[in-house]
């Protein structure tokens, strides 16, 4: 193992291992390549590049899914899914041909690095690069999370604020390699370009990246390196399903008179996503024997539409209250004339 700033280490040689990751890491690509839906491949890259998917990237990927199965959905329209590919993860190394970082020279537009500063690490051994803050460290670890594919790629590489602005191109550096036969090669990285396949050989840890490992309550957590993504996009198929979910019913046009006049209630609850196109179309035929029963549900609906038992009440309560204010009226003029009121006009 060879390289280390700020007292994290920041890339390797550790040969077994590494190619044992290596390994691991094609056969998870492969894995996305050959199993997953286009819309779960870009989820797993986003898992892959990021600590955390934020709500803007499921709500990305629930479009998706929804594109995918041509359901309809408001919003924006999605963009078109990017796989993980072998720019994201670390090249196979074959053990014997594992490199060893050298140096890294030539930095332009990393913040206030020099382009003629120099960082030395030793081929063997343990190299510790250390001094006061603002000196660089964490500048050189910048770019090698971008140029070594760490899992978690860190800040936006500032270029220098005294630069003049007609000198700011993108921020580069020049990594020298050797193999294990002495052998010198140069890389040149470049950010915004892939990172170049001789530096996916190094594995760089800072404190973002150990957040892979360690849960909210500080419990450190045995995970192989890369193997966290698979209960991650667990995790977010099963949020994307409860969220369709609760769309579907919230949105269920299956009045209970249906389900107990026609039992087409019945019918649309046993339509699953393993319905086929066959079963939908054997369902939605309409035949003679239908036609019949169309006409005499329409006859039996027309017959309780005339003789709605509501509209009927109603009626019955009007007539009764004429009926009752009838009444009220013919014993108001009774008591006028009855015959001891007439006795007593007799009197008078």
């Amino acid at each position: 193992m060879n390289a280390g700033i700020g007292g994290i280490p920041a890339s390797g040689t550790i040969v077994n291992e590494m190619a044992e990751d290596m390994a691991i890491f094609q056969e998870i690509l492969h894995w996305s390549k050959s199993s997953l839906l286009p819309w779960q491949q870009d989820a797993l890259r986003r898992i892959w590049i990021q600590r955390e998917l934020e709500e803007a990237d499921v709500s990305e990927l629930l479009t998706m899914a929804k594109s995918h199965r041509g359901a309809s959905y408001t919003g924006p329209q999605p963009p078109e899914p990017m796989p993980l590919d072998d720019n994201h993860i670390a090249a196979n190394v074959v053990c014997e041909s594992a490199p060893s970082l050298k140096s890294m020279h030539s930095l332009r537009n990393v913040n206030a690095i020099s382009s003629e500063q120099r960082l030395e690490f030793g081929v063997r051994g343990l190299t510790a690069i250390y001094g006061e803050n603002a000196a660089g460290k964490s500048s050189y670890c910048r770019v090698l999370k971008k140029a070594c594919r760490a899992r978690s790629k860190g800040k936006t590489i500032l270029p220098n604020v005294f630069a003049p602005q007609s000198d700011l191109l993108p921020p580069q550096a020049i990594f020298e390699l050797v193999d294990q036969a002495g052998v010198s090669k140069t890389v040149t990285w470049t950010d915004g370009n892939p990172a170049p396949p001789a530096m996916s050989a190094f594995a760089l840890f800072d404190a973002d990246c150990v957040r892979l490992y360690v849960n909210d309550a500080g419990e450190v957590l045995y995970i192989p390196y890369g193997l966290d993504c698979f209960s991650k996009l667990a995790g977010l198929c099963t949020d994307i399903r409860e969220e369709i979910q609760r769309e579907i019913n919230s949105s269920a046009p299956t009045p209970p008179i249906i389900d107990e006049i026609i039992g087409a209630g019945k019918i649309l609850a046993q339509i699953t996503h393993r319905t086929t196109p066959v079963e939908i179309n054997t369902l939605a035929a309409f035949s003679e024997a239908d036609e019949e029963r169309l006409t005499h549900l329409t006859r039996i609906f027309a017959d309780l539409t005339a003789n709605d038992p509501l509209a009927r009440a109603r009626e019955l309560r009007r007539k009764q209250q004429r009926v009752d204010n009838l009444r009220s009226e013919l014993l108001a003029r009774a008591r006028a004339f009855s015959t001891m009121r007439v006795s007593e006009l007799r009197v008078l």
